[in-house]
Parts: C-alpha cells; sequence; structure tokens
C-alpha cells in the first residue's frame, strides 16, 4: 500500500472538562491541526505502564495476558516478538493495528494491517484492515467513503474491531459524540483494559456535559488504573464538583491509605470529614489516623495534628495527651517536639495557667528563637492582653520567615485593628482570604470586620462568595464545545 502524503487529520488537544463545579484536562478533536499519522498524537494522560510480567511462555501467550491487563507498551513488543517468530494471526495482527492507529503510529499501522490483507485475503478481517487505513490516509470525500464502508462492514460483521476505529474517529470529528458511545462499548469489550479507549469515552461524555456519565466513567478507570493519579484526582474533583461528600471521603481514605510516611492525604481527608461531618467527626478521624500509624515515622506528625485539632476545637485539656506523647516520642524531630511543645504552651493558656504558658514559650525560643507556631502564640496571648505594639513586634519576626501564614496575617489584623489603623487591618483580612482561596473563615472573619465598621452591605458580598473554593471553578466554556445530552439507549 502507498505510503499517504501529508494530510489535514484530527489530532487531540487539551481542552477543559467542567464536571458540575470542577475543571481538568480533556481532549478534543482539531480538525486543523496538520500532521501524519507516525507523528503520533498521544494522549495527555497515559496510563502508567508497569513492568512487564515476568514467567516464561511463548511471546503470543505473555502478550495476551499483558493486553488483558492493560499494559498496551508491553504487550504491543510482545505480540511484535510473535510476529517476528511466525506465530501471527489476524487477532494478534488486529489488535497491534488497533494499538497502533490508536497511539497515532501510521507506520506501525500500515505494516500489521497490511499484514492482515497478506495473510486472509478477501475476509472480512482484511476488509476491516483496508477500511482503517484508507480512512488514516485520506481527508475530505475519501474519509467518508472509508469510514462508511467500515459501517457496512459492521453492520455484516459486528465483531470487527478494527473497522469501529475509522467510525469512532469520524463521529468525533464530526462532533457527534453520542454516536460514538456504542462502538466505543463494541471496542472496549474486546479490549477492555486498553487506557486510550476509556479515555475517548470519557471525552465523548464531557463533550455531552453528561456529569453523571462522566463520574461513572472515572469511576471505572479509577478501578481499572488504580495506579493513574491522574485519573483519581479528576475522579477527587468530580466528586467535589458534585457535592459528593461520601465518595470524597472515600477515595481520600485510599489515598491516606496507601500514603505511606506522607502525613499530606490523611490531613486531606480530615479536611473532608470536618467539611463535611463537622469538627467532632474530623477529631475522631484524627484519632483513628494516629491509631492506624503507631510505630511508624509518620505516627508524630499525626499526634501533633490531632492535639492542634482538639486546640482548635476549645478542648485544651483533651489535647495535652497527644502532644505530651509527642514531645516524648524517640522518633519526634526537634522541629515537631517544639511544635507540640508550642501546642502544650497554648494548652496551659486555655486553661488558664498564663505563667507556665510564657514559661515553655520562654524555653522553646531559647532553643530556637525564630519558632513561628511560638511566636505567634505569643503575639495571640498579647492582643489578649491589649498590647498590639508588643504582638506586632513579634509577628514582624515571624511573619518574616512565613508572609503568607493565614493565622499570622489574621493576628496581624487584630492588633492593627486594636491600635486603629482599620484600613490596614482590612488589607491584611483580604489578604487572608486570598491566601486561603476564599476560605469560609477567612471571608467569615472579613465580614466581621466589615459589620464592626458599618459596611454591613459589603460584609453580606463576601459571604456571597460561599461556595466551592476556586481551584474547583472552571473558566467559561467554549460555546461550541458542549453538546446535548446523548438519549437513554
Amino acid at each position: 500500500m502507498p505510503r499517504p502524503r501529508r494530510r489535514k487529520r484530527f489530532a487531540l488537544i487539551a481542552s477543559t472538562l467542567v464536571v458540575a463545579g470542577a475543571a481538568f484536562v480533556v481532549l478534543r478533536p482539531d480538525p486543523e491541526a496538520p500532521a501524519s499519522l507516525d507523528e503520533g498524537a498521544v494522549s495527555a494522560a497515559p496510563a502508567p505502564e508497569a513492568e512487564p510480567a515476568g514467567g516464561s511462555g511463548p511471546p503470543r501467550t505473555r502478550g495476551d495476558e499483558l493486553f488483558r491487563q492493560g499494559q498496551s507498551e508491553a504487550a504491543f513488543q510482545l505480540y511484535e516478538e510473535a510476529v517476528a517468530g511466525g506465530e501471527a494471526d489476524a487477532l494478534v495482527l488486529t489488535r497491534l493495528t488497533l494499538m497502533a492507529l490508536l497511539d497515532g503510529n501510521w507506520t506501525k499501522a500500515e505494516l500489521y494491517g497490511g499484514r492482515i490483507a497478506e495473510l486472509a485475503p478477501g475476509a472480512p478481517e482484511a476488509a476491516a484492515a483496508e477500511a482503517a487505513l484508507r480512512f488514516a490516509g485520506t481527508s475530505g470525500d475519501e474519509r467518508a467513503a472509508a469510514a462508511q464502508a467500515a459501517l457496512d462492514l459492521i453492520a455484516a460483521n459486528p465483531e470487527l474491531v478494527l473497522a469501529r476505529w475509522p467510525v469512532i474517529e469520524w463521529l468525533r470529528a464530526e462532533e457527534r459524540f453520542c454516536e460514538t458511545l456504542p462502538h466505543l462499548d463494541a471496542v472496549i469489550a474486546e479490549a477492555p483494559a486498553l487506557y486510550k479507549l476509556h479515555e475517548l469515552k470519557l471525552n465523548a461524555h464531557s463533550r455531552t456535559e453528561d456529569w453523571s456519565a462522566v463520574a461513572g466513567q472515572l469511576e471505572a478507570m479509577h478501578r481499572l488504573f488504580p495506579d493513574n493519579a491522574e485519573v483519581g484526582q479528576w475522579l477527587l474533583d468530580s466528586y467535589r464538583g458534585q457535592g459528593n461528600a461520601e465518595g470524597v471521603i472515600r477515595l481520600l481514605r485510599e489515598r491516606a491509605a496507601a500514603a505511606g510516611g506522607d502525613p499530606a492525604p490523611r490531613l486531606e481527608l480530615v479536611a473532608a470529614v470536618r467539611d463535611s461531618q463537622g469538627d467532632a467527626a474530623a477529631a475522631a478521624e484524627l484519632a483513628r489516623l494516629v491509631e492506624d500509624s503507631a510505630g511508624t515515622p509518620v505516627a508524630s506528625a499525626l499526634r501533633l495534628e490531632l492535639g492542634l485539632e482538639l486546640l482548635r476545637q476549645d478542648r485544651a485539656e483533651e489535647a495535652e495527651a497527644p502532644l505530651q506523647a509527642v514531645v516524648e516520642a524517640p522518633e519526634s524531630s526537634q522541629l515537631t517536639v517544639n511544635d507540640a511543645r508550642a501546642a502544650l504552651a497554648r494548652a496551659l493558656y486555655a486553661q488558664g495557667d498564663a505563667d507556665r504558658a510564657e514559661a515553655l514559650a520562654q524555653e522553646i525560643l531559647a532553643q530556637d528563637s525564630g519558632h513561628v507556631p511560638t511566636l505567634k502564640a505569643q503575639a495571640e496571648w498579647l492582643i489578649a492582653d491589649e498590647r498590639p505594639e508588643e504582638a506586632l513586634r513579634k509577628l514582624q519576626f515571624a511573619s518574616a520567615q512565613n508572609g503568607s501564614d493565614i493565622e499570622i496575617l489574621t493576628l496581624q489584623a487584630q492588633a492593627h485593628e486594636m491600635r486603629g489603623d482599620l484600613a490596614l487591618a482590612g488589607d491584611l483580612l483580604v489578604r487572608a482570604v486570598e491566601v486561603s482561596e476564599e476560605g469560609a473563615a477567612e471571608r467569615e472573619r472579613l465580614a466581621e470586620f466589615l459589620r464592626r465598621q458599618g459596611k454591613d452591605a459589603i460584609a453580606d458580598a463576601v459571604l456571597g462568595k460561599a461556595g466551592a473554593p476556586p481551584r474547583w471553578t472552571p473558566p467559561e466554556p467554549e460555546p461550541a464545545a458542549a453538546q446535548p445530552a446523548c438519549p437513554a439507549p
């Protein structure tokens, strides 16, 4: 078969997928993208490839197993070995051709698609390969004719997976995304773990703004490709956009269980529990995580967070036990110990023992004069004693180390308001809202400040911004991007 001339084809380009308040990158056809197929448009979110399976057996057998597992790159290599070793049959050649077409590799598609015709001339499989290659190598009316020929083949031989590729690509180019779904499902039934097929199906649902179907497809992809972090994040954003707190927590629990020594996924889980179930549930979740992490390097960090959480909930007496455990744990770093001691000082102050609290703070600063949590604690106590100038000196030292700390900004605002510098206090509270990405607590503090100045209307407007944080708020979708939702089958 002659090599096709350079032509325009439907490459994949990035777009924004909006999921009921969430945004992430998907793919859409670009009818203006000139390229030859062998230059290959590889999708933006490829599935991570595992190492090829070990064991013995001929390449064909091992290739079949890896193909079923979705390890397309390794399966492709083994199938090529099988062809080179004389193990080729129509099924192997069909799979090689399909994977090459999905990857945009014209050279391989032409090579193995042509071998089908040599192996079984006149057979439906050969006709399907010919239609796919003709579609890939032509443009305009010839492409339409190739797609129609493929449709005719499917009508008589619905099992011809390779014939569905030109139909899918043609329908995508025509933005008839609903009509691609049965063809995609037919190919997925024969190749259930090929990531690119699932990505195309996700794209079809997103282009029709069928968010329930998008969530269902993302759940299916997460089950099939659990190690694909991007799919997991898309699913999490989808749940958040739909207000599915149960789904968010379930997914974050999976992440926390696999987090090893990283406390961040566990703390993200605690924050989600707090948002949906309240402070008491968040503390209980942290206590469970502390218990589960006993004896691991992350235990001290989680105990510290539990103590801080209890302090935030005005449960100072309960906070002492986990904080003291951090101080006494041999695996705790000196910084973690000082953080826990600063929190213990706060607990003492909250229980009315200001002298012991200040003495402990001085001990910490004697070891680390720039310890930010201790400086913040002292500033808070000075503000409570109506000594804003001294508080600001402490906060200036702390701010030099972390000028975006929300607590520092809030305490500075309180001190400046106490001094009568209302403009600067307001600016600092606005900055805290910005740093928190319009967090609810920060908006509430700003609104309370505005009400104290008699600016109730502005305060109401600030609180009117409540809702999903900006990282989940999508840009305006392109007007032509969305298609009507697909009718129920």
